[in-house]
C-alpha cells in the first residue's frame, strides 16, 4: 500500500514512476494496492509537474514520457472498466480516473460499467453514473468532434433501461456543448424513446411536448 501511494505522488513529478505505477495497477498482489494505483493513473499526465530543479530539457522529457504514456493509461482504463469479470470497486476506480482524463475513446467503456450495475445498491449505480457525466460533459466541452459517439453512448445507455439518467446526462451535455444540433436532437430522441415505451399518459405526454419544444428550439437556432 505504502509503494502504491509513494509512485502515485511521483508519477506526477517524475516520468519514470508512470510506467512502475501502471504495472501495480494492473498487476499488483493486493486489490486494494491496484484500486489505488488505478485511482492516481491519471495524475500522471493530468498533473504535469516536474522534479525541483529540473532543467528545461528535463521538463520536455518529462512532457514527451507524459504523452507517450497516455495512450497506455487510456487503453488499461478502457479494458478494465468494461471487463464484466473485473472486481467492481477496480471498475469503479478506473471510471473515475477515466472521466478525469475526458478522452472521448473511453465514452463505450465507461457507459459499460454503467449498464451493468443499473440494478445495484444506489450508491454505486450513481457514482457510476456521475463519472460517466463527468466524461460526457468534458468530452462536449472540448469540441463538437465526438458528439455522435456521445449521442450513441448515451442511447445505448438509455435502450439498457437507463433512461432515467441518460436524459439528465444528455441535457447537461448539451449545455455543455453549446446547444450543437447533434446533442439537442439527441435529448428529444431520448425523449420520443422513453415516450414511446411509457404506460401512463401524463409522463408520455409531456416527455412527447419536450421533445417538440427541444427539436423547434434547436430547428430555429440553425
Amino acid at each position: 500500500r505504502l509503494a502504491g501511494s509513494v509512485l502515485a505522488k511521483l508519477a506526477a513529478r517524475d516520468p519514470e514512476a508512470g510506467p512502475v505505477l501502471l504495472e501495480l495497477a494492473a498487476q499488483g498482489n493486493l486489490a486494494e494496492v491496484r484500486r489505488d494505483a488505478v485511482a492516481n493513473l491519471a495524475r500522471v499526465v493530468m498533473e504535469p509537474g516536474v522534479l525541483d530543479g529540473a532543467t528545461p530539457a528535463v521538463v520536455l522529457a518529462a512532457k514527451a514520457a507524459r504523452e507517450a504514456l497516455r495512450p497506455r493509461i487510456v487503453t488499461f482504463l478502457k479494458q478494465l472498466v468494461s471487463d464484466t469479470a473485473a472486481d467492481l470497486s477496480l471498475r469503479m476506480a478506473a471510471a473515475d480516473a477515466a472521466s478525469q482524463l475526458a478522452d472521448p475513446a473511453l465514452l463505450d467503456g465507461v457507459v459499460t460499467l454503467v449498464v451493468d450495475v443499473l440494478d445495484r445498491e444506489e450508491p454505486i449505480r450513481v457514482e457510476a453514473q456521475a463519472a460517466l457525466e463527468r466524461l460526457t460533459l468534458a468530452t462536449a466541452r472540448a469540441s463538437g468532434a465526438h458528439d455522435n459517439e456521445i449521442a450513441r453512448t448515451l442511447a445505448r445507455l438509455a435502450r439498457a433501461g437507463g433512461s432515467a439518467a441518460a436524459i439528465p446526462i444528455a441535457d447537461g451535455t448539451a449545455e455543455a456543448g453549446s446547444g450543437r444540433l447533434t446533442l439537442q436532437v439527441l435529448r428529444a430522441a431520448l425523449r420520443f424513446d422513453r415516450a414511446k415505451g411509457a404506460s401512463d399518459p401524463d409522463p408520455r405526454r409531456a416527455d412527447l411536448l419536450e421533445a417538440h419544444r427541444i427539436l423547434r428550439s434547436a430547428l430555429t437556432a440553425v
